[in-house]
């Protein structure tokens, strides 16, 4: 079956608060805007880069499939564990130079992140008994949180040396593991002895509305635009202190939106979230 018998102890409601300090040293990083000017440094050009990349990419979607696997078999606090320490060592692979290296390990990482820490909030909310929309307004506070976290360790990793910067990230990911063992794996309110998570498949089922693929697609566009940025910046003559405050701006606006999800989705209605959802994208 999906569960499996541990002797789990009861959620407390500070886990939420634990789980917000998880996912915001996730995004603690001050190596996102001089990633590009790092593997520069290195001697990669442009085509290197996109190899290099690419790759990154590939390992992410092949790692995606089983990791909500690994997810219900391991449970989310393991999980979450395995993921920072992966991320820790994948960027001082990085750092240190071993660019193919990180490009495995690191990808790794955030695939095991990506979705757990959502079904492990929807699981804290419902063995806390709390109502369905508490699990919105508690992503919408989750998201501005992390995205203000992204936006202000981006202005931090602007002034620092591509190096520096990427090592250093490396710190808030063990702090991550470590925090994250903290964690409980909830048990349901009627089964207090076996853990019996909210299977992973549900989870996304009930969250994508039926939008997983389009939105996939465009967080690849995302994603290879994140890339391309930095050559157009640098092209411009704009220092990398430029880019942490571009990053800056462009965090601080999904800080601010995220705020106003729950207000938004109340107003078009939950069956229209997708709306919402795909405007976000655009915007």
């Amino acid at each position: 079956g999906m569960g499996y018998t541990a002797k789990n102890k009861e959620v407390q409601e500070w886990q939420l608060d634990v789980l917000l300090w998880v996912r915001c040293l996730r995004q603690a990083v001050p190596a996102v805007p001089v990633m590009y000017l790092w593997f520069t440094d290195l001697g990669l050009g442009m085509e290197e880069v996109f190899l290099v990349t690419s790759l990154a990419s590939a390992v992410t979607v092949v790692a995606e499939i089983p990791s909500g696997w690994v997810a219900d078999r391991l449970g989310r606090k393991a999980t979450l564990v395995v993921s920072f320490l992966l991320l820790c060592i994948g960027y001082l692979l990085l750092g240190m130079g071993f660019v193919w290296a990180s490009a495995v390990v690191k990808p790794i990482g955030c695939a095991l992140f990506s979705g757990t820490d959502v079904a492990l909030l929807h699981e804290t909310v419902r063995s806390l008994n709390l109502e369905k929309k508490d699990a919105l307004k508690h992503e919408s506070r989750h998201i501005s949180y992390v995205t203000t976290t992204e936006a202000v360790f981006s202005v931090f990793g602007g002034f620092l040396l591509p190096q520096h910067a990427i090592i250093l990230s490396a710190l808030p990911t063990f702090i991550g593991a470590v925090l994250a063992g903290f964690l409980t794996n909830p048990t349901t309110p009627n089964e207090a002895s076996i853990y019996n998570p909210i299977p992973y498949a549900v989870v996304f089922r009930n969250a994508s509305h039926g939008i997983l693929t389009p939105l996939s697609i465009l967080s690849t566009f995302t994603y290879i635009s994140v890339w391309l940025a930095p050559v157009l910046w640098r092209a411009h003559g704009l220092s990398p202190a430029v880019y942490g405050w571009v990053w800056f701006a462009v965090n601080a606006a999904g800080s601010v939106g995220s705020m106003y999800a729950p207000k938004i989705l109340a107003l078009v209605g939950g069956s229209e979230g997708s709306v919402v959802a795909m405007l976000r994208y655009f915007i």
